[in-house]
């Protein structure tokens, strides 16, 4: 079992994702008008970020890639670290406060969230521009970190929104109740881990095996949830947060 998760890892993680988006493109008729539907155009956002940013993997494990392979071995694109920086450190962390923004309520809840969110992505180009070679192979502090703390703030505030809500009496018809639970199950998981991040190594096999098996254990968790609560709230009628606050 440890192997073939091992082996297979990006085939598990790219299935779950295909899944919540897939799930979230056929349902969106239903969530057209709320702000639920910028978190579907998240998943699939997600799903191709994540697919493309496995670029280097595919090119040296298909043979009719293998010309991809060699043109950029040895460059700075040679690894993916600067895709996900872009993409999932910097980018994830803008479209989530986007979302939050265009659900929550409260006035000074959303200026707070555009603005943190507009001073995060300024101070992330900068420390990408300053550190450009790093960029490259390495995770960049403010990125990483800075985007974390943006979204737990986001989640933050809209659990104090709801609670000062009508809608508080109704959380359990609400997707972005769940959708932030969700969020804070995955931060808390992978938090954890990137606290052993120092002592990992491939050699360490018993550490190899566990850490993708967790890795694969949250993924497909908190994509499938994802899934299943676009699913089952469908044809729940409550008045969601409008998209076009």
């Amino acid at each position: 079992m440890n192997e073939f998760i091992d082996y297979n890892s990006s085939w598990i993680y790219h299935t779950a994702e295909f899944i919540a988006a897939i799930t979230g493109v056929i349902l969106f008729r239903y969530y057209k008008n709320s702000s639920i539907s910028i978190f579907i155009l998240y998943l699939v956002y997600v799903f191709f970020l994540d697919s493309i940013g496995g670029y280097p993997k595919y090119f040296r494990k298909y043979e009719f890639l293998s010309a991809f392979n060699t043109a950029i071995e040895g460059t700075r694109i040679a690894g993916s670290k600067w895709w996900y920086t872009i993409f999932w450190e910097i980018g994830s962390p803008v479209f989530l406060a986007f979302f939050y923004y265009k659900t929550i309520n409260n006035y000074i809840f959303r200026r707070i969230i555009k603005w943190s969110a507009i001073v995060f992505f300024i101070a992330s180009i900068i420390t990408v521009l300053s550190n450009f070679e790093t960029f490259f192979h390495d995770s960049l502090k403010i990125p990483e970190y800075g985007g974390l703390i943006l979204i737990i703030s986001c989640i933050s505030m809209y659990f104090i929104d709801l609670l000062k809500s009508d809608k508080l009496f109704e959380f359990y018809r609400l997707p972005t109740f769940y959708i932030s639970c969700i969020l804070l199950f995955w931060y808390i998981i992978m938090n954890s881990l990137t606290f052993y991040e120092p002592f990992y190594h491939r050699g360490d096999m018993a550490y190899v095996y566990l850490r993708k098996n967790i890795y694969a254990f949250a993924i497909v968790s908190v994509y499938l949830s994802y899934a299943l609560l676009l699913i089952i709230l469908k044809t729940k009628r409550i008045d969601y947060a409008s998209k076009n606050k």
